[in-house]
């Protein structure tokens, strides 16, 4: 069980990270593995669904990358719910690689990593110090 986790996803599209992501997971499910996708909440997709053999949740919370105030709000709430979420999850179905795209997803990585899941998950990771 792949977990990707991704803070925007299609429809919500900000940058090419988006699309390779979108083709990573499309491919993976070809090839027979079970893929989850964890992005942001949106208004214009529905918070679950089911495409291509991927599951797609979209249950965290952030903001929008091009205003002021939503980077804001992505600082405040983005790595918080998704720490959360990633736990739940990970409780409920066991993960065999967690692959964290984007910088924003990518910086909390240490952090989770930390914390006692159920089960040896690999990361997928590039965490600099």
């Amino acid at each position: 069980h792949v977990l990707i986790v991704s803070e925007y996803w299609v429809p919500d599209e900000h940058g090419g990270g988006e699309r390779s992501a979108w083709q990573l997971a499309r491919g993976l499910a070809a090839q027979g593995m079970s893929v989850t996708v964890m992005t942001s909440s949106s208004i214009r997709a529905p918070a679950t669904e089911e495409r291509d053999g991927v599951t797609i949740m979209r249950v965290l919370r952030t903001g929008s990358p091009t205003t002021m105030w939503g980077n804001f709000l992505r600082h405040v709430f983005f790595r918080r719910s998704t720490l959360r979420a990633v736990c739940a999850h990970c409780e409920k179905h066991p993960v065999d690689v967690i692959h964290l795209m984007n910088t924003s997803s990518i910086a909390f990585a240490d952090v989770l990593r930390v914390r006692t899941l159920p089960g040896p998950a690999a990361w997928l990771a590039c965490v600099c110090r």
